[in-house]
């Protein structure tokens, strides 16, 4: 469970270089990516935060995107 979940977590930054380069990704073991997971979890509501910051930065700049 912990290496799905640190994939899909991954930022787009690292596999949008990997693509542009031909490079491979390099697999996390088990225990890295379950300590990850873990870590990770223990910030409730992270995603929810994040969201609402990446609107704050959008309004900023004048987005519309809320209509």
């Amino acid at each position: 469970m912990g290496v799905s979940i640190a994939i899909a977590r991954m930022p787009a930054t690292p596999c949008i270089r990997a693509l542009q380069t031909g490079q491979h990704l390099r697999i996390l073991s088990d225990d890295i990516a379950e300590k990850t997971a873990q870590q990770l979890e223990s910030y409730p509501e992270q995603d929810i935060r994040h969201l609402a910051e990446l609107k704050a930065i959008r309004s900023d700049e004048g987005s519309n995107f809320d209509q």
